[in-house]
């Protein structure tokens, strides 16, 4: 965190090595969700476009070679969650359109969910030069209960390929009863904010500081902390930066414990 010492990349370095060399379940957790950190937090997109082939290579050996089916599940997610590479996100689709986990691994319908919501966040194409597969729709008719029907229903725009339909997502928490289910809303807006979608996302910032006083009015104790944690958790760029810094000059008087909260959510961002 401070530049001293380590770099991102010789730290996640250290922890590909410590792979398929850590037996204990609990620090293996802790390992990848460190290494899932420093790679969509810490290192540029240029940085991971270079080191994300070796870390997945890295996580499947590592996902092939445990004996422990509980460590084999955090490493597939762990996988799932860094994929960029073509034949990475191939694998997955596979995954998910056949529904066979890789041997040793149990997937339940929640698993294949977050899966094509992976799939969705990368605009996993059908093939060369196809548009992107509907891979949302799919999976909603798999899905038999209606509880989670409509957690996905209510994720999908905020996955949609065209930007207006997101665009038309975010315009709608503006209103309160749009925020009733908090987890869903702190869910949509991870893939709305996800670093893939950046670049046509973080116009959304201001009017997300600009409803965090509402937030706090109308919902629970915990939002306001996950609305931020979920809007600015993964930013990087001077110009979000800026966002919060403006934010925060242009409202001097501003309520301490949402001050406090917002600097906190905007701490790696700084």
């Amino acid at each position: 965190l401070k530049g001293q010492v380590l770099k991102p990349q010789e730290l996640l370095a250290v922890y590909r090595q410590a792979l398929t060399r850590e037996p204990e379940e609990l620090n293996l957790k802790l390992l990848l969700d460190q290494a899932t950190d420093i790679f969509w937090q810490f290192l540029g997109p240029a940085q991971r476009q270079a080191v994300g082939p070796a870390f997945e290579q890295n996580l499947w050996a590592a996902l092939q070679q445990s004996p422990s089916a509980n460590a084999k599940k955090q490493l597939f997610k762990a996988y799932q969650s860094v994929a960029l590479t073509p034949p990475a996100q191939a694998r997955l689709y596979r995954i998910w359109q056949t529904q066979a986990a890789p041997a040793g691994v149990k997937l339940t319908e929640d698993d294949y969910t977050a899966l094509a919501l992976a799939l969705a966040v990368r605009a996993y194409p059908a093939g060369q030069g196809a548009a992107p597969q509907p891979i949302l729709p799919a999976q909603l008719a798999r899905i038999k209960n209606p509880d989670r029907r409509q957690r996905l229903q209510f994720l999908m725009p905020a996955l949609a390929p065209d930007a207006a339909t997101r665009d038309a997502f975010f315009a709608s928490l503006k209103d309160e009863q749009n925020r009733e289910k908090e987890a869903w809303v702190t869910s949509a807006l991870g893939y709305l904010h996800h670093p893939l979608r950046q670049a046509t996302s973080e116009k959304y910032l201001p009017a997300s500081l600009d409803l965090l006083e509402e937030i706090q009015l109308t919902g629970d104790i915990f939002f306001p902390s996950s609305w931020l944690q979920a809007t600015l958790g993964a930013y990087q760029s001077p110009a979000a930066a800026a966002t919060v810094r403006t934010f925060l000059a242009a409202h001097p008087n501003y309520n301490p414990p949402l001050r406090a909260k917002l600097l906190q959510a905007a701490d790696d961002l700084f």
